[in-house]
């Protein structure tokens, strides 16, 4: 094992403590650097190096979003390994920050909402509960994994619903009266 991988429990301390990462960005930013790790094998860790793993993973044919979080989870480490005083040089002259294009969501057309609510209707085990669903993500801008964590208490007396988003982080969204009432 080498030292480097010595560092991953501490590295995850940092993630959750410092860095308050939810658990899947937790997994995935341990994956990253195991498979980083594995690469390296007992050469030193270096912009050359990491500069190598780029070129390995570009020949891999990874998808411009994978390298980005590949390569984010590899500043992080280093952010990490700097402030423990384990290397010498900063992060970011190490790391590579790669330009991704940000991709809008795609907006569900109202035709498509209404077809999608006459089909929930007809199909559904519990279609008062499908059709709230729907309509809670549509008119409020929820994520699905935030609709699906939602539950009765999140939603205040006053029209406001208390959502928990990416990373635990915590925010109120006004609910139209009629997603209130389904």
């Amino acid at each position: 094992m080498s030292k480097l991988q010595l560092e991953l429990k501490g590295f995850e301390m940092f993630l959750l403590s410092q860095r308050g990462v939810g658990k899947l960005t937790l997994a995935a930013y341990l994956q990253d650097i195991n498979d980083f790790l594995t690469w390296l094998k007992l050469n030193e860790l270096s912009s050359k190096s990491i500069q190598a793993y780029g070129a390995f993973l570009n020949q891999r044919e990874y998808a411009k979003r994978s390298l980005a979080r590949k390569f984010s989870s590899i500043r992080m480490f280093c952010l990490y390994l700097y402030q423990q005083k384990k290397i010498a040089c900063e992060p970011h002259l190490m790391v590579p920050a790669p330009k991704s294009r940000r991709i809008l969501p795609k907006v569900v057309l109202e035709s498509e909402l209404k077809h999608l609510l006459q089909v929930l209707s007809l199909n559904s085990k519990n279609p008062k509960r499908d059709r709230a669903l729907v309509l809670v993500m549509a008119d409020c801008g929820l994520r699905i994994s935030e609709c699906v964590a939602l539950n009765m208490e999140h939603f205040r007396a006053d029209g406001i619903l208390e959502v928990s988003g990416k990373g635990s982080a915590q925010r109120l969204v006004p609910a139209p009266k009629h997603v209130c009432e389904a």
